[in-house]
């Protein structure tokens, strides 16, 4: 039990000494993986459904904060009273 109570805390020392690096890498991570099985599963167009463009959007998503991905890539902006588009009109 103490052997796990150790590498936790290892774990949490070598989280918080380079934060700044893995965060960003688990993002791209997660979001080029998102973005190959969109392509995957539904890519209609060629050109968008490529491999190199995944990876742009993918990088991108990674430097960007989370929430600001969602509004980058849909365009809305949701509160807590309904889901508005960029330009401020309600959608629902």
């Amino acid at each position: 039990m103490t052997t796990l109570l150790e590498l936790k805390e290892k774990l949490t020392r070598f989280y918080g000494k380079y934060d700044i690096y893995i965060t960003p890498v688990i993002k791209f991570t997660v979001a080029l993986t998102a973005f190959l099985l969109i392509n995957h599963n539904i890519g209609y167009m060629e050109k968008i459904s490529s491999t190199p463009i995944a990876l742009i959007l993918a990088l991108i998503c990674s430097i960007l904060p989370v929430g600001e991905n969602f509004r980058r890539f849909t365009g809305r902006y949701l509160c807590p009273d309904g889901a508005f588009r960029a330009d401020g009109k309600e959608i629902i």
